[in-house]
């Protein structure tokens, strides 16, 4: 039985958009504080908090997180995000918007 989406297009874009704008502020944060352990810290600590409050916001709103992708991609962003390198990108944005169309 697939699930209903629940979620309608206005809540997906206000999710989407709170998604790159935390991506935005992790990039800030990156930025002005990435030279201090400090701003590693944080980011971390905003990379696992998103994860799991994305993951809670699904499953409030009816979508059944028993599916390997969807819970997939939430710890493939998660593990990438972590990488130093490429943690820069805007992962839970795109994250978001992948969620969005499986769902419709």
């Amino acid at each position: 039985m697939q699930d209903k989406p629940k979620i309608s297009n206005v809540e997906w874009g206000l999710l989407i958009g709170a998604l790159f704008f935390i991506d935005l502020i992790q990039i800030i944060i990156e930025w002005l504080l990435g030279w201090l352990i400090i701003g590693i810290i944080i980011n971390y600590i905003i990379d696992i908090l998103v994860g799991m409050s994305l993951l809670l916001f699904l499953k409030l709103k009816g979508q059944k997180m028993t599916d390997p992708n969807r819970l997939g991609w939430v710890i493939l962003t998660l593990m990438i995000k972590l990488v130093p390198v490429v943690e820069e990108l805007p992962l839970w944005g795109l994250d978001g918007i992948i969620k969005m169309l499986r769902s419709k």
